[in-house]
Formats: C-alpha cells, structure tokens, sequence
C-alpha cells in the first residue's frame, strides 16, 4: 500500500480500519484525523492507495481481533423489566372558569405628551 500523505502536514498517515470498517486515519505528528465516509469515498481511496490497507490490522472486520482464546465472561442475568402501571382514569371534566371583565383601555403615556422645558 502507498503511505496516505496527511492533508495538513503531508506526513505518512497510519491508516486503520474504524469501527464499520472504512478507513480512519490519524497523523501523529500534527493531530489531524481523516475518516472515509460514503461508498464514493471509499472506491476513491482504494483506487489511489490499494484494498490493503487493512490488511494485518487486529481491528480489520473479519480478522479475529481478540489475541486471547479465552471465552468471553458469562453475562449476568437481566433484570426483569418492572411492572407497567395500570391506566389512569380521565380527570372529572371541570367546570370553566368565568370569562374575566374587560378593563377599560389606559391611555399611555408617551415622552411626547410631556412639554418642553
């Protein structure tokens, strides 16, 4: 595989497998980070730097990523899920409030009403 030159620094990148499988890059020396997203993206970065770059990775999908043969610890029993609540009974309907009376409208003062001194 060529080296993947990073896009800030233009350091070789090491290059890894993320989480879903698509290329996730991380340069050292400077910090940057680069993630493939997009099938689009991904055929581009194996046309220009190959299909290996995940070869030989531990966290390759595929590849067995556990170096201990050991059965993974039993899990503990989940916890029966608690009990629904039974279904409330609708409120009594309540009689509507009375309609407020309306207020006769004031009358607002304004900076132009006041004379000038």
């Amino acid at each position: 595989m060529r080296p993947v030159p990073c896009p800030a620094c233009a350091e070789p990148m090491d290059v890894k497998p993320d989480v879903k499988g698509r290329p996730y890059g991380a340069c050292y020396p400077c910090g940057a980070q680069l993630f493939v997203k997009g099938a689009r993206g991904l055929v581009e970065f194996e046309k220009r730097y190959g299909k290996d770059w995940k070869a030989g990775q531990p966290n390759a999908p595929g590849e067995a990523s556990r170096t201990n043969t050991e059965p993974p610890a039993a899990t503990p029993p989940a916890r029966p899920a608690p009990a629904k609540p039974s279904k409330k009974q609708p409120a009594p309907a309540a009689t509507p409030a009375p309609a407020p009376e309306p207020q006769p409208e004031k009358k607002r003062e304004s900076i132009l009403d006041k004379p000038i001194l």
